[in-house]
């Protein structure tokens, strides 16, 4: 366990488009989670050097300047740091990772994103992803050991990443959704529907169907439904499809489900309108919400990848179980087994 610690320096080299521009003004521009009053007065408590000396706000940086702020007393939101360590060879990793842990840096987390966690516990400072995962969604990952191995790779990944499969809980408003899913219990179901980012919501990140959006493809399969009663919340019916991606597109299984009218139980974007997206926005859902929600987290899960690394004779199987203690019960009450 590596403890958060109380002081972090952040740095960045100035670039060319940003020759000339004052300290304050960069500050500000570039980087909002603080006020240009705030970034005011961390210029003038010493917290911002610029070239290892202390900066002023009447400074104005160069290109190839070395800006380092100074975050004290630093604390972010606790995440889970316990994964899953699946495979390891010379140059790849493949873990399984928690729910509700971003991979890379966000603008709260910047110490615990899962890969600043693994390259830490591993003691593997050069680990890179090669692809991502949202942070509410939990599951198998594949990542490099180095950033040379990572510069290599990344443009073959098609060649060795050759199947994703996934596990969602959908929610089920009424019977006649569950007679439609159940149809797939024998068959696929193919959803062919192009995704584009919707221009006219509030939420900017949401993905819609559009006959001008990418081509997008994904393959579902029934597993079955029953009753579930979150903590505090009422009894609803769900059901557990798997999903397979043809393309890879943003939120593309979310949005798949949203447009069939079966959200991921959870899911703050695609499901209640969006709702609680805007709200987590301005403040930390509370119990109610959430039982209104159905999960603190979205039940989605990354379950298999299907691989042939360079150091393989033949492709094979990998599967991760580190899904919530909750979508872990929901899925074993349909007689799926995620760890076999």
């Amino acid at each position: 366990m590596h403890t958060l610690p109380s002081e972090l320096r952040f740095s960045r080299e100035i670039k060319a488009n940003h020759h000339g521009w004052p300290l304050l003004q960069l500050l500000s521009q570039n980087f909002s989670y603080h006020s240009s009053e705030r970034w005011g007065e961390l210029i003038e408590d010493g917290c911002v050097l610029l070239n290892e000396s202390v900066a002023n706000a009447q400074s104005v940086v160069q290109k190839g300047d070395v800006l380092v702020y100074i975050a004290k007393n630093y604390s972010e939101p606790e995440v889970c740091t316990d994964f899953e360590l699946i495979y390891r060879d010379n140059d790849f990793v493949v873990v399984g990772k928690s729910a509700d842990v971003p991979v890379h840096k966000t603008s709260s987390i910047f110490w615990n994103t899962f890969t600043a966690i693994l390259r830490r516990a591993l003691q593997e400072p050069e680990l890179v992803p090669l692809h991502r995962l949202d942070r509410d969604t939990s599951g198998i990952m594949l990542f490099a050991r180095s950033r040379d191995s990572a510069k290599r790779f990344q443009k073959h990944l098609p060649q060795f990443m050759l199947r994703r499969v996934y596990l969602a809980v959908i929610e089920l408003a009424n019977a006649s959704q569950e007679d439609f899913w159940s149809q797939y219990a024998e068959r696929e179901l193919r959803i062919d529907a192009p995704l584009a980012e919707r221009k006219d919501g509030e939420i900017r990140v949401q993905m819609q169907v559009d006959p001008q959006g990418k081509p997008c493809t994904t393959l579902f399969r029934w597993h079955g439904a029953q009753d579930f009663r979150p903590a505090g919340g009422a009894k609803r019916r769900v059901g557990v499809v798997e999903a397979e991606l043809i393309t890879g597109r943003k939120h593309q299984i979310r949005a798949h489900l949203a447009h069939l009218n079966t959200p991921i139980l959870g899911d703050p974007i695609y499901s209640h309108g969006g709702k609680y997206y805007l709200q987590r926005i301005q403040a930390p859902l509370d119990d109610k919400d959430i039982a209104i929600l159905g999960s603190k987290t979205q039940m989605l899960h990354a379950w298999q990848l299907f691989l042939h690394l360079p150091a393989w004779s033949e492709p094979q199987w990998l599967k991760s179980r580190v899904c919530t203690a909750e979508m872990q019960k929901i899925i074993s009450a349909v007689d799926l087994k995620i760890n076999t």
